[in-house]
């Protein structure tokens, strides 16, 4: 089966709220932190070969100024 781009979004963003809450409850540099920005990063190149436009609003969306 063939994931979309609207799905690989999803999910990217799922990987990213489940990376930030092992973040917050272990640290930055705990294996299950790295082991989904890992994932995450995976599904970011898949999303830029589906859908290059997608994928630079992803982006451009994601960062925030803390």
């Amino acid at each position: 089966m063939k994931i979309t781009a609207e799905q690989n979004e999803k999910r990217i963003e799922e990987l990213r709220v489940k990376m930030m809450n092992a973040a917050s409850t272990y640290g930055f540099s705990h294996p299950l932190v790295l082991y989904y920005s890992e994932k995450l990063d995976r599904h970011h190149n898949m999303l830029m070969e589906l859908d290059p436009p997608a994928a630079a609003a992803q982006k451009s969306a994601s960062f925030q100024i803390i």
